[in-house]
């Protein structure tokens, strides 16, 4: 069902990872792969799930064979649950998949959770993914897998955080799944799990990948405890020894690190992809939109409820105080002239200049910082790299939707910014006694002289790319490889240094561009 065949990973500093492994995965066989931290075990999965994303990264990845990782699906550590969907929307995004895909009713919900001993009654409430155990997860996206049609399961450290009882269930359910025609395939340092299960061990060794005889295997069945502890013991020798060669043996170094000209192309290569996940996600959300409107919905919904509604109050008062404010200090420079008289000079000039800068430079660093989190987090919890082992495409599923999501959220929130900028300076014109201050404010945004009317298509162009700019900056960021929460929170704070950088420098080109049009007045 799994063929791999002289699969060689070298990493971008020139080190063997992986060398010439090949792997022979039968149906109805339980095949584990065990070894220390850092031998590579994780490395040949994703080697599996994701060279392009490897290479792209400046790994090196090359193999004679590999067949068979179109049917696999992965089942990360603690599960990855989708935690934007509750545990029934986990299940029907993974059967639209499906090659016999249908309408998904809720029976068919309840059965897929009856098979992993998932409380059934979940299939007709939202019961939210964040309230599962370790082994409810596990359980959850071993189902979610089998859902998807899927006949391969990769697994990976799956006993990680379980309590033994947990343990000993998630072994069986592989067992069953075996039994049932599926194939499994196990990345895990832990003889004890391992030895309720395997059928076949391998261990990495220096980046080869070895065959373990133990004796005590049997076929499809869960072994004894006496059995269990024999094949224990063999495993945990095989891993000790395992530890011991790759202490010894170090790294093989086989190339010097990238050059000057290298790092510079790959810095190049991360700038553009704003551009490219610019252009995808544009195309990618209009087509998830016509092709899965119900997941467009839901995409889009979680994201505008994290960049638009949540925060909406918090853009009005300030939008409204800084109106308040800046007025106040224009009509107090204008004392000579009297606020009336500085009010019906400087109109609402102010406000249409400010509002597409103040509004870009909060919603970087509230909004869209919240969609950057919830992106990373999903790749760093591995939630990306089952949706994609699912067969579904990140740049449909998440940067569509998300993109759209995001950009109009901005022209909303442009919008009420310039609207609570009017309304503070009204405000302030009521509490002096300034006659029509509604009317002045609003005078450039109706009826604009001459002279200012280019500020008005000048504000609507900065909404507009702002609003595009800083969609996909946010997702281009956010999609970047993550191993750490620190990964997270500086794709985070690169967002928004970087989108800082590039509004100021629009406002002043537009500015120089303004002027030049006007003949330099």
């Amino acid at each position: 069902m799994l063929i791999v065949d002289g699969l060689t990973v070298v990493s971008p500093t020139g080190s063997i990872l992986l060398n010439q492994v090949s792997l022979y995965l039968e149906p109805g066989r339980a095949v584990v792969i065990s070894g220390p931290s850092g031998a590579g075990k994780s490395t040949l999965l994703r080697a599996l799930l994701d060279a392009p994303g490897m290479s792209d990264e400046g790994f090196m990845v090359r193999h004679k064979e590999i067949h068979g990782v179109d049917g696999a699906g992965l089942v990360p550590q603690r599960g990855a649950p989708f935690d934007h969907l509750d545990v029934a929307g986990n299940l029907r995004l993974a059967m639209r998949t499906s090659a016999t895909a249908g309408r998904v009713v809720v029976d068919d919900i309840a059965r897929w959770l009856s098979r992993v001993d998932l409380d059934v009654e979940w299939a007709r409430t939202e019961k939210s993914v964040a309230h599962l155990s370790g082994g409810q997860a596990q359980r959850l996206a071993v189902a979610r897998v089998l859902a998807s049609g899927r006949d391969v399961l990769l697994m990976d450290e799956p006993s990680v955080g379980l309590d033994p009882d947990r343990v000993h269930a998630l072994a069986e359910q592989i067992r069953e799944v075996c039994n049932g025609g599926g194939s499994v395939l196990v990345v895990t340092h832990d003889p004890a799990f391992a030895s309720e299960f395997a059928d076949d061990v391998f261990v990495l060794r220096g980046g080869n990948l070895e065959s373990v005889e133990v004796p005590a295997l049997q076929l499809g069945m869960i072994r004894s405890d006496t059995e269990s502890s024999a094949v224990e013991r063999v495993l945990r020798h095989a891993w000790s020894d395992d530890a011991r060669h790759a202490k010894r043996a170090g790294l093989q170094v086989v190339a010097d690190p990238p050059s000057g000209g290298a790092r510079f192309r790959r810095f190049m290569r991360e700038r553009g992809s704003v551009l490219e996940v610019l252009g995808t996600s544009m195309a990618q959300g209009v087509n998830e939109l016509v092709r899965h409107p119900r997941d467009f919905r839901i995409v889009a919904g979680y994201v505008m409820r994290q960049s638009l509604l949540r925060p909406l109050p918090f853009y009005a008062a300030v939008s409204v105080l800084l109106g308040f404010t800046i007025l106040y200090v224009l009509t107090s420079f204008g004392r000579d002239l009297g606020p009336a008289t500085a009010v019906q000079i400087v109109g609402g000039l102010p406000a249409i200049a400010l509002a597409p800068p103040l509004s870009a430079f909060l919603y970087v660093a509230a909004s869209s910082n919240t969609a950057n989190a919830w992106l990373g987090g999903m790749r760093l919890s591995r939630q990306v790299a089952a949706l994609e082992a699912l067969g579904i495409d990140r740049r449909a599923y998440l940067w569509g939707p998300a993109f759209w999501a995001l950009a109009i959220s901005y022209l909303l929130i442009a919008g009420v910014f310039l609207v609570g900028l009017l309304v503070g300076g009204w405000i302030l014109c009521d509490a002096q006694g300034i006659p029509d201050g509604w009317a002045m404010l609003t005078r450039e945004l109706i009826d604009p002289t001459p002279e200012r009317a280019p500020y008005v298509p000048r504000a609507a162009f900065l909404v507009v790319a702002y609003a595009a700019g800083i969609a996909a900056d946010a997702i281009a960021k956010a999609d970047t490889r993550k191993d750490t929460t620190d990964s997270v929170t500086r794709a985070m704070t690169s967002s928004v240094v970087s989108c800082t950088l590039w509004v100021v420098a629009l406002e002043l080109i537009s500015l120089f561009v303004l002027r030049t049009l006007r003949g330099g007045s």
